[in-house]
């Protein structure tokens, strides 16, 4: 259903020719961007979207929203389709963890032993060693024993773990939403305007750490993607309009309400940019979607840079040698796991 230039998000988000593949992809570069300033140069140092907003927005959070506001969208969609909990956690359960053990057992078993200031006997008699593990059930644990002690950013191996275990409360979320009924448009009318009156609390009344407002901004964006889902046939999409909210974003920078109008406008803008631009790159992931295999190699990969260069290095040599490396590490983790996934079924 079209009106003029304004299409109907229930109509553009049919099929898959869309352009999230590629938007998800670009946001797991951004990440890798993002991270190479502080990992490169140390925990001060930020890209230049963190610097205009203070702090409050990098390109790396910026990424992330993009990953809660499909994802709100997305698992409604699938939770729907699946109805069941048994299904639907099945479901979550295959995207997440097979990725993530992978990741996390080679940066434990192979990476940690290699790069550990200790020797490997001494590496594999530490807790520590072991208690990383814990990331593959996510429960965050930064440390190796003697891994990265003397990069500038140290000790931590890979930070950006921290968001799989939101992702994974907003599925549960999620789940109980819909068991609970709250799924009607009626109720959930209720619930978006709950969440709107909270982001106004928390930005404006009781602001909370940059940390917790990532948390509290990654989740309110999830329950925004799934309102998006709900109440997708009243949802009309503009390009113009999309290009409007984005410059008025840029200006809310300069009067103090940026956080709050990132909240209201980001949704409308990237799902404008997912499924309503007149281009469209959906043959983008016809070989694999990788990004979420990227996002989890960028952050180890960057470490290990800087430390064959001695602890820090220019953060542009940084990013740029971690984004092919982790988009190679990436494709082929995704190749062998699409190899096992194809013999498991076939057996």
């Amino acid at each position: 259903m079209k009106r003029d230039s304004f299409i109907c998000l229930e109509d553009a988000s049919r099929g898959r020719n869309n352009n999230l593949d590629i938007i998800r992809f670009v946001a797991a570069l951004l990440v890798i961007v993002s991270h190479a300033y502080p990992i490169s140069q140390g925990a001060e140092v930020e890209d230049f979207l963190a610097r205009f907003t203070e702090g409050s927005l990098g390109l790396g959070a910026l990424a992330v929203s993009v990953f809660f506001s499909y994802g709100g969208f997305l698992i409604c969609k699938s939770m729907f389709r699946l109805h069941t909990g048994k299904k639907y956690f099945k479901a979550r359960v295959k995207r997440i963890f097979p990725p993530l053990i992978i990741v996390i057992a080679c940066l434990t078993f192979v990476v940690g032993p290699l790069l550990s200031s200790l020797d490997w006997k001494m590496y594999f008699l530490q807790s520590t060693t072991y208690k990383f593990l814990l990331n593959a059930i996510l429960i965050p644990v930064h440390n190796l024993p003697g891994v990265f002690v003397d990069n500038v950013y140290p000790n931590v191996v890979n930070g950006a773990l921290w968001t799989l275990p939101v992702e994974f409360i907003c599925y549960i979320l999620c789940f109980l939403g819909y068991k609970m009924h709250m799924f009607n448009r009626k109720v959930y009318g209720i619930v978006l305007a709950g969440v709107g009156i909270f982001a106004f609390v928390i930005i404006f009344i009781y602001p909370v750490s940059l940390f917790y407002l990532s948390i509290l901004r990654a989740i309110i964006l999830f329950a925004i993607g799934i309102g998006m889902y709900l109440y997708q046939n009243k949802i009309f999409l503009n390009t113009k309009i999309a290009v409007g909210l984005t410059f008025l974003l840029v200006l809310s920078r300069y009067v103090g309400i940026f956080d709050f109008c990132f909240i209201l406008f980001f949704p409308y803008i990237i799902f404008t940019v997912g499924y309503a631009t007149k281009a469209k790159y959906s043959d983008f992931a016809s070989r694999g979607e990788i990004s979420y295999e990227v996002y989890l190699w960028g952050w180890p990969v960057q470490q290990t840079l800087c430390y064959l260069c001695g602890g820090e290095m220019n953060p542009y040599y940084n990013m740029l040698g971690a984004i092919v490396i982790a988009v190679t590490l990436g494709a082929i983790q995704s190749h062998i796991q699409g190899k096992v996934k194809g013999q498991l079924k076939f057996e």
